[in-house]
């Protein structure tokens, strides 16, 4: 029984996860996660910053002791990249709230729940 829930739930988010934002706030079993973050090319090495499709990475070339790129900074700005998604919202979490840790990490018992110690 437990395998025919893992796998109607799945089946449910699968039918949300491809939407686009249109797609996803029209269809009532899902809803729109706004995820996007914020940065500034400055701040990027010389890997991250050729990833970055909004930034460029600048170069210094110097041909003496240091052959090839030696520093360079990378130039763009600010840019925004948007993780948003969609997702189904109709499959309901278990409340592990009653759990204790060792029930909570049981992987039959506490599927779904996440053990945190209390900091206060």
């Amino acid at each position: 029984m437990v395998y025919v829930l893992i796998f109607l739930s799945s089946l449910l988010y699968s039918q949300c996860d491809d939407y686009n934002e249109f797609q996803c706030v029209s269809d009532g079993g899902c809803e729109w996660i706004e995820d996007v973050e914020y940065g500034n090319c400055s701040q990027l090495g010389e890997d991250a910053c050729n990833a970055n499709s909004n930034c460029t990475f600048d170069c210094e070339m110097y041909h003496g002791s240091c052959a090839g790129c030696c520093w360079g900074d990378c130039l763009g700005g600010n840019y925004e990249v948007d993780n948003s998604y969609c997702q189904d919202f109709s499959v309901e979490l278990p409340d592990c709230s009653d759990l204790s840790e060792s029930l909570c990490n049981d992987d039959n018992y506490g599927q779904g729940c996440e053990w945190f110690e209390d900091t206060y």
